[in-house]
């Protein structure tokens, strides 16, 4: 039903329409792939099959609309309704050079949606996956700590959060690394650069652990300065981060 009938709204002149049948398209394979994972053990939709072809074909034309269409809203409703119930399809090598295309959108949101879906794929194919999103790490480094422009920088602090909660297993062996470029920059002028730097390390505490105790010295100061420096009555972004960091930092390190 969906292939032959709903999908040929993906094509029609108004956008609206074409919205809603993206939408629709997605919720309706989910539907049917919660009553499938009720007579299973996976809560994935199967690949093989004559229905895993169908499914296999709606995706890629949703992922084609994705990243392709020519309104921005649209892009990113198709994006987020790719539930985790279609990663057996998602982390296939032609669907993730679909993703990875979203992940250089000129839409920012488009880009978060894209960076999450993308992690979430780097324990489903880690072979393709891994080596892009290494990448895609170096280039968000290179930008916070090099980048002249406010709105770069906060948007390389906010994907690196992103990217380092949807990808664990990627970001562990560069924690060190990741966290001396984060420090460079949480003296900035700019308070939202600072909080959503500050956000970021709270997320890198998570991934690292028990690493994170050594950097303690430099981390806690910083952090408490930060508490410190604000007003009570202040709406600066930084003050709220400021405590959720800390909480990240106590848990990971156990430094009560």
């Amino acid at each position: 039903f969906i292939k032959d009938f709903v999908l040929s709204y993906l094509e029609d002149d108004a956008a609206s329409i074409r919205k809603i049948a993206a939408t629709t398209s997605c919720k309706l394979l989910i539907s049917d792939s919660m009553n499938q994972s009720s007579k299973s053990s996976s809560k994935f939709i199967t690949v093989r099959g004559h229905s895993g072809v169908i499914v296999g074909s709606v995706l890629r034309k949703l992922l084609m609309v994705g990243i392709a269409d020519t309104n921005p809203d649209i892009r990113l409703a198709v994006l987020n309704t790719l539930h985790e119930t279609f990663d057996n399809y998602l982390s296939l090598a032609d669907n993730l050079k679909s993703l990875f295309i979203a992940l250089n959108d000129e839409v920012f949101e488009i880009r978060e949606v894209a960076i999450k879906v993308i992690g979430r794929l780097s324990t489903k194919n880690p072979a393709y996956v891994l080596p892009s999103l290494r990448k895609t790490l170096l280039q968000l480094l290179t930008e916070l700590e090099y980048s002249d422009e406010a709105k770069g920088k906060k948007e390389s602090a906010i994907m690196l959060g992103h990217l380092i909660n949807a990808a664990p297993r990627l970001i562990k062996p560069y924690v060190s690394a990741v966290l001396l470029v984060l420090l460079t920059q949480v003296n900035h002028t700019n308070p939202t650069i600072v909080a959503n730097v500050l956000s970021t390390i709270g997320q890198l505490c998570i991934v690292g652990g028990t690493k994170m105790c050594k950097y303690i010295p430099q981390l806690l100061p910083l952090v408490i300065d930060t508490l410190k420096d604000i007003p009570l009555a202040s709406t600066n972004p930084k003050r709220e981060v400021a405590v959720r960091t800390l909480g990240q930092l106590i848990a990971s390190t156990g430094f009560v």
